[in-house]
Parts: C-alpha cells; structure tokens; sequence
C-alpha cells in the first residue's frame, strides 16, 4: 500500500532529445524530463546525440544513451525513496530537480584534465585531444561517474573507425587509419588522468567510481614501421630549395644537418653541448638511448664540408650547447618541428616528407645502394640494440661511419 501512494505521488521521468535544442556542430543534448503535479523542467545529463542516434520522432534509439540515461533515471528515483511522503507531495517539480542534480555527477573529468593541459600543454596536449573525440561519442563534459568501462569500450569504438587526412594539400580526399601509437598516446593519458584525479579525491573518490575501468586494458600492438626512402631527386631539390621565410631555411639547415650527419636524430642536434664538438668531429651519447645501453650510446662522426657553413652559422655564442637554433629539445617542439618539415615541401612542392624518413633514408642508401652490413648501417645511425659478444671484443672504428657517410653524400650531392 505504501508502495502504491508512494508510486502515485512521485515525479516522473523521461530521457528525451527537443528538436529546438540543435547545436551548432548539428547536435542535441539529452536531458531527463522531471514532471510532478502536471509541471516539467529538464535536467541536462552532459550527453549529447547526432540525428542517427534518434528515431523521426526524436525518441532515442542509440542503445549506449539509453542505458546511460536509463541508469540515472534509477538513480533519481532511489533518491526519492528517502524523501518523506508528504514532503513530497508538496515539492515543486523544480525544487525536486534542483535537489536531484545537487551534487550529482559534481567531480568534472574534463575539468581536471583541463588543468593538467595548463600545467604541461606539451605533456597533455594528446588528453585534451582525445576529450575532444569524446565529444563525438556524446560527452561535452565529461565527469569522473562517467568514465567506467562502457565509456572505454566506447571510445575505443570510435579511435578505431576514426580516418583523417593522409596528406594536407589543398584537394586531396584520402584518408588513412589512426596509428597504434597515438590510439595508445590517447589511452593512457586518459588513464594517467584518471588516476591522478582519484589519487587527489582520496576516499572521496569511491562516491563516483567503484573501479579502474582502464584496469587490464590491452593496448594496441605497434605498426609495423614503414619502410622507404627519399628519391635523390627529391634530396637535391629539398636541400637547394630557397624559402622566402628565414624560419623555414633554418628547419631545411637543421634537416641537412641531421642528413649529413648520418641521420642524427633532433634531439641529438638540440642537446648537442660544446664538448661534443673537437673541431672535426662530434663525439657524443645519443639522448634517447644513453641510460638504455652498457656503451651510453656513444657513437662518433666527421663533420664533412657540405654542413660546415651550417655548423659555424649556428653555433652558439653562450652557454654549454653547441648549436642555438632557437629552439628547446621537448615534445612540442619535436612535434612543431615535423610540421615546418611538412611545409617546407610543400612550398618547394614536395610530396610531405616526414622528418625521420631523411634518416630511414640514410640507412637504405647505405644498404642498397653500397651494399654495407646492416650492422655497419645500424652503428651509423647509432641504433644497436643489446650488446653482443663481438661488441664485447671487437673495438668500435668510427671511421667506418665517416667512410659510409662520405659515399652517401658524394651520391646525393654528386
């Protein structure tokens, strides 16, 4: 009998997508319609759907909403169940609202990550992206209650199917999948985020999650790496091409540089000190790999006449680098680096070389053109893996990379 009146004097509720409510980016949002004593508002859930989540009716029909929709709904109504009848009764539809969404789903995701961005945009400028997606999975704001496993599941859905351009020249319409590695750059940082933000709730944390939803996830496995190599042509004419923009010259001088030094990586060139540096030669520990291998990493090569003006035009005045190229050694600038390469091929109308290919390229000019081993190929680009016994016994000779180096210039540049 409780039960009964309790039924007939509690609010109703509906998830429901208005028609009037179109967005700019030709969305809606979904909200949960409260009526009570024949009056309703709408409370906002943060979802939001396209018109193939919904029927002509505006009903939706997107199974992931209406579970979601569906499981707040019963979370409204357990609420109510603690209300006292009589109050009740007498509660406006608003007041029972506003009381519902007090506090409800109050830990904001997006937020959070939003000031880890301002904190390290180089760091987490991949997070702010991947919020971005989310979007499209219908999440404007993203709160902590909402990143459970359906909401991983989701948006691994969506990573997978997602294509974007597979070049930027004005016209072209083909598309290419994203790569393992930022499907993985986009998962873990959303999973780095999210612990960090349960970490900084404490106990409080357990209001909004019950578990890791990230926890046992399997990544993907990395691509196969794509082999090739610049024509010569192409070599010839990117080195010669003058840009009107001084900028652009001096990412064309950096990428020279690294060509003819048998692909030195740029994070080589960027943290390269002035002790490095003999006059001759540079002596130094590749950066990404020196604390990964027994030798440092260390490798050795002749600066040959091609870069010689290069090396005096950019040498520093100041301080313990060798090279002031105007530029720190950090993800951003790897990543805004690529990008003047790309715009430098097209303004010398180039296909979009991709700054690492001129060092993949180093090694197939080596390979196939002069037939070296690929362990002398690989001690040129200073890419050995674990040592061996015979790099136990055998002493390094590098001046087997200035011989290998010198034959691909006199190849390249005739």
């Amino acid at each position: 009998m409780f039960v009964e009146c309790l039924l007939k004097i509690m609010p109703t509720f509906k998830a429901v997508v208005r028609k009037t409510n179109k967005r700019n980016d030709e969305k809606y949002p979904v909200s949960i319609r409260v009526t009570h004593n024949r009056e309703s508002v709408y409370i906002p859930t943060g979802l939001y759907v396209g018109k193939r989540q919904v029927t002509r009716e505006f009903e939706l029909k997107d199974q992931f909403v209406i579970e979601r929709t569906n499981k707040t709904i019963r979370q409204y109504e357990e609420k109510l169940l603690d209300y006292d009848t009589e109050e009740l009764r007498v509660m406006s539809v608003k007041a029972i609202a506003a009381s519902l969404s007090k506090g409800n789903r109050k830990v904001s995701f997006s937020e959070f990550c939003g000031r880890l961005y301002k904190s390290d945009p180089a760091k987490y400028g991949a997070l702010m992206y991947a919020l971005g997606l989310a979007k499209q999975i219908g999440y404007d704001s993203l709160m902590l209650s909402d990143v459970d496993r359906r909401f991983v599941t989701r948006f691994r859905m969506m990573i997978e199917e997602r294509e974007i351009p597979a070049s930027r020249r004005a016209g072209e319409t083909k598309t290419k999948k994203l790569s393992s590695r930022i499907k993985n750059e986009y998962l873990m940082r959303l999973h780095h985020a999210y612990k960090m933000l349960v970490l900084e709730l404490g106990d409080e944390a357990a209001k909004y999650t019950k578990e890791d939803p990230f926890a046992g996830m399997k990544y993907y496995k990395p691509d196969a790496p794509k082999k090739g190599a610049i024509p010569v042509e192409d070599l010839r004419k990117f080195f010669a091409f003058e840009s009107k923009m001084p900028r652009q010259n001096m990412i064309r001088d950096m990428v020279k540089l690294s060509f003819c030094l048998g692909g030195m990586n740029l994070g080589d060139i960027l943290t390269m000190e002035k002790e490095c540096f003999d006059g001759e030669r540079l002596t130094y520990c590749r950066h990404k790999t020196r604390n990964a291998r027994a030798d440092n990493a260390l490798t050795s090569i002749k600066v040959q006449p091609e870069i010689e003006d290069i090396v005096k035009k950019y040498q520093a005045a100041e301080g313990e680098l060798l090279f002031d190229f105007g530029m720190e050694w950090d993800r951003k600038t790897s990543r805004n680096f690529g990008m003047s390469v790309f715009r430098f091929c097209r303004e010398a109308n180039l296909p979009q070389y991709n700054f690492y290919l001129f060092r993949h390229t180093v090694a197939s000019i080596a390979r196939n053109k002069f037939r070296y081993s690929r362990d002398d190929v690989g001690m040129l680009l200073n890419h050995r893996g674990a040592m061996t016994v015979d790099d136990v016994y055998i002493d390094d000779d590098f001046s087997i990379n200035d011989e290998i180096n010198r034959k691909i210039l006199d190849y390249v540049f005739g």
